[in-house]
């Protein structure tokens, strides 16, 4: 039994580009970026 091969074996990161802040979660990484424009 084969198993289907994964081209990319690390999951999407997001970076922030304000300050490096790396998350694999989407949602998490907009509410990141919210704080940089509200100025947390």
């Amino acid at each position: 039994d084969q198993k289907p091969t994964r081209r990319y074996a690390e999951p999407k990161l997001f970076t922030c580009p304000h300050c490096g802040f790396v998350t694999p979660y989407e949602e998490e990484y907009w509410n990141h970026i919210k704080i940089h424009y509200i100025g947390f």
